[in-house]
């Protein structure tokens, strides 16, 4: 999955990213873990490994990642990843244009 700026919540469109309270970092990896969800029901009709790619801005640094992880340990606890589905590969990919 790619996923693009508008894709998290503490990225302003073109600009910095803002300050998020720990209440709006856990929306965000449950809104996550929901994709993630309904992923592993896909998983189960066809198989596939699943990579997140965060293609964004390079001025907002590690924050998507960090977005991402959290999510997938969201879902993690929430037993969505497991042996037959397993944690996906987190990556980042600076934009620069």
């Amino acid at each position: 999955m790619i996923y693009r700026d508008n894709d998290f919540h503490g990225i302003q469109s073109r600009g910095p990213v803002r300050c998020m309270s720990q209440a709006d970092k856990a929306v965000e990896a449950s809104h996550h873990c929901a994709q993630f969800r309904a992923l592993r029901e896909i998983h189960k009709v066809r198989d596939f490994r699943l990579v997140l790619r965060a293609d964004v801005w390079d001025y907002v640094g590690e924050y998507p990642v960090q977005a991402l992880e959290e999510g997938v340990a969201a879902a993690k606890a929430g037993g969505v990843f497991d042996d037959s589905f397993p944690e996906p590969l987190v990556i980042y990919n600076p934009s620069k244009s």
